[in-house]
């Protein structure tokens, strides 16, 4: 399943569609945060990651690429 996304995620950033790319790429870091989650029993864990990780990637596709 994870692959697959990073399949999605990777055409979105080539084509430059960047709210499809970040949507993507947060959906990647939700479910590999689940290894995470498990060890550290935490899932605040997931918040800054999810909102890094769309906005990191919107904002690089939407302007920097």
């Amino acid at each position: 399943m994870i692959d697959a996304l990073y399949v999605l995620y990777m055409r979105n950033v080539a084509d430059k569609k960047a709210l499809r790319a970040a949507s993507f790429g947060s959906l990647i870091h939700i479910l590999t945060a689940f290894t995470v989650i498990s060890y550290t029993q935490d899932i605040r864990y997931i918040v800054p990651l999810v909102l890094g990780s769309f906005l990191g990637a919107y904002i690089t596709v939407k302007y920097i690429s």
